[in-house]
C-alpha cells in the first residue's frame, strides 16, 4: 500500500505510511507522527501533531502570509485571531478546558476549530454524494468514522488548493474571526491576485530547500554506503584468516 492521507470532519488529518516509508524514518532516528491537523483557514495546509503544536491554527505557509500581511499593513506583530493566548498545556485534541489555560485563552482556537468544522460540511456532503468517502470502523460504542482521502479531496476539487483560492479561504476567515484585525488589513487582503503570487513563490523556495535537504541526506547516506561495504568486507577477510 503506497502513502496515504484521509481527512475527517472534525478537521483531523490522518497519514497511512507503507511499510518502506516507517521503516526509512526510524532509520534516521525519527518517529512516525500518523494523525495531524487541517489549517483553519485555508483547508489545505497540514501538520502533524505533538505537544507543541496542540493549539496551532495555522499551516505554515498561512501562518507567513499573516505575518506578511501584517508588515505590508504596517501594523505591530502581535497576537493574531486564531492563537491561543498562553504557554503550553497538555489537554485533550479537542477539549480546551485545561485547568490552566482559562476559557478566555483557548476561545480563539475554539472558534478557529468551529468554523473549519462548518466550512468542511459541505465538503462531505458532496464526497457523499461522489462515493468517494471512507468508512472505518470506532471502538466500542463508537460510530463508524468518515474519511476521505485528500487525493480525492484534489482529484474532485473538493478544495480548491490553488494558491489564490487558499488566500481568498483565509480572507474570509480572518473577516469572520477577527473583524477589525481584518478592518485594518482589507486595504492589503484585497490584492488577493498579488498575495497568491507572493505566497507561490514563498512555497518555491520551501519545496527548493527541502529538495536540497533531501539531496543531501541521500548524498551523505550514499557517502556511507561503499565505507560501510568495504568495512564489512574486511572484516570478512580478516574474520577468514583466523579460521583454520
Amino acid at each position: 500500500m503506497s502513502d496515504q492521507k484521509f481527512l475527517r470532519p472534525d478537521g483531523v488529518v490522518e497519514w497511512r505510511p507503507d511499510a518502506r516509508t516507517k521503516s526509512e524514518i526510524v532509520a534516521r532516528g525519527g518517529h512516525v507522527i500518523s494523525r495531524g491537523q487541517l489549517c483553519t483557514a485555508c483547508l489545505v495546509g497540514d501538520w502533524g501533531m505533538s505537544l507543541l503544536k496542540l493549539n496551532k491554527t495555522l499551516c505554515d505557509l498561512c501562518a507567513s502570509l499573516e505575518a506578511e500581511v501584517t508588515r505590508r499593513a504596517n501594523l505591530p506583530d502581535g497576537k493574531n485571531a486564531g492563537q491561543w493566548d498562553g504557554g503550553v498545556i497538555v489537554i485533550g485534541e479537542t477539549d480546551h478546558s485545561g485547568a490552566d489555560s482559562g476559557p478566555e485563552a483557548v476561545e480563539p482556537v475554539r472558534r478557529a476549530r468551529d468554523y473549519r468544522a462548518v466550512r468542511l460540511a459541505p465538503v462531505f456532503v458532496q464526497a457523499r454524494a461522489l462515493g468517494v468517502f471512507v468508512l472505518e470502523e470506532g471502538g466500542p460504542g463508537q460510530p463508524p468514522a468518515e474519511l476521505v482521502s485528500t487525493d480525492d479531496l484534489r482529484e474532485h476539487a473538493l478544495i480548491p488548493a490553488l494558491m489564490g483560492d487558499r488566500v481568498s479561504r483565509y480572507v474570509e476567515w480572518l473577516r469572520e474571526l477577527d473583524p477589525d484585525g481584518y478592518a485594518l488589513r482589507a486595504a492589503v487582503l484585497a490584492d488577493v491576485h498579488g498575495l497568491a503570487s507572493w505566497l507561490r513563490e514563498l512555497d518555491r523556495k520551501i519545496g527548493r530547500a527541502h529538495a536540497r535537504a533531501e539531496l543531501d541526506r541521500a548524498a551523505r547516506q550514499a557517502a556511507r554506503t561503499p565505507r560501510a561495504l568495504a568495512g564489512a568486507a574486511s572484516g570478512v577477510m580478516k574474520a577468514g584468516r583466523h579460521v583454520k
